[in-house]
């Protein structure tokens, strides 16, 4: 059986600044946890990261449409 190594001082500090960095990236889906892996694998997306670009994509070009509907309303209101 191999005997876990030793790690210095500098390599515990680099360690925790790794851990502490790769933390504030992290994203807690909670209850949703599980509908985000049924719907990534439905998608056939392979990664996390992969699934937020897509979805954070979708919502602003929605967010768009919606204000650019809103706009040419308010447009031809003015105009009418």
């Amino acid at each position: 059986m191999e005997r876990k190594r030793k790690r210095t001082e500098q390599s515990l500090l680099a360690k925790r600044l790794s851990d502490r960095q790769r933390s504030k990236r992290k994203v807690h889906l909670g209850q949703a946890f599980q509908r985000w892996r049924e719907f990534r694998e439905q998608k056939g997306i392979e990664t996390d990261a992969e699934l937020a670009v897509l979805l954070l994509d979708r919502y602003v070009t929605s967010a768009f449409c919606k204000f650019d509907i809103i706009l040419l309303c308010v447009l031809l209101a003015m105009c009418g």
